[in-house]
């Protein structure tokens, strides 16, 4: 058997498309809506098949571009906390050139702020007291409902309180030693949310607040 000269023969890739992801920010907090945007090159007529996976388990942004659109933009909120990535596939639906790009943005848990107060801030044993204050986003200051607190009179919980839709709440304790009571309300957190608490010391007017850890109090006879 007699060989052939060997000849080579290179096979180049195919077209492809250039695809970048471009979410803002890359670092939000749960419910943060996120700006999507994905663009590609090069520009032809197209149009453009588009699939966005959000890196969630939700469903897929799936569509179909106008001719020569060079870019799609989706707002995205994530419900649980971690890194996500967000993959996107583009398809020329003329020519078959295909591209894919992807990024990552990190979610983190909700920070939060809870004001409390006390009315009345004196009366006589037994004293009923309305402890009310509402639970907020630090970050865009939104009401923070459907969260579970706790009230404690001098370290010990007492009562239990949900926020509304809001995030305010309203529960009443009752002081039945007199003497000046330590009243404070607090968040432990949840999968999505940080927690946090606010006090209420001595010698304040009645509905008279101040910042976490600073006082007011509710006093007896």
């Amino acid at each position: 058997m007699v060989k052939s000269s060997a000849v080579t023969v290179t096979a180049n890739p195919g077209p492809t498309l250039s695809v970048q992801v471009l979410p803002s920010p890359i670092a939000g907090y749960v419910g943060t809506g996120f700006t999507i945007s994905t663009i590609w090159s090069p520009v032809e007529a197209g149009p453009y098949d588009y699939d966005i996976d959000y890196g969630d388990g939700s469903a897929h942004a799936i569509g179909t571009t106008s001719p020569y659109q060079p870019a799609v933009t989706f707002v995205h909120a994530y419900s649980a906390v971690g890194d996500f990535t967000i993959k996107a596939t583009i398809k020329n639906t003329s020519t078959g050139v295909t591209g894919s790009g992807q990024a990552t943005v990190s979610v983190a848990k909700i920070p939060s702020a809870l004001s409390c107060g006390a009315t009345p801030a004196t009366g006589v044993v037994p004293l009923s007291v309305t402890v009310s204050g509402k639970l907020t986003r630090t970050d865009t200051g939104g009401g923070l409902g459907g969260k579970s607190l706790n009230i404690y009179v001098d370290g010990v919980k007492v009562a239990a309180a949900s926020t509304v839709s809001d995030g305010s709440y309203s529960t009443k304790v009752t002081i039945t030693t007199a003497g000046t009571r330590s009243i404070y309300a607090d968040f432990a957190g949840d999968a999505t949310t940080l927690g946090c608490s606010e006090e209420t010391g001595p010698s304040g007017p009645a509905g008279w607040g101040y910042e976490a850890d600073r006082e007011w109090s509710a006093q007896g006879p």
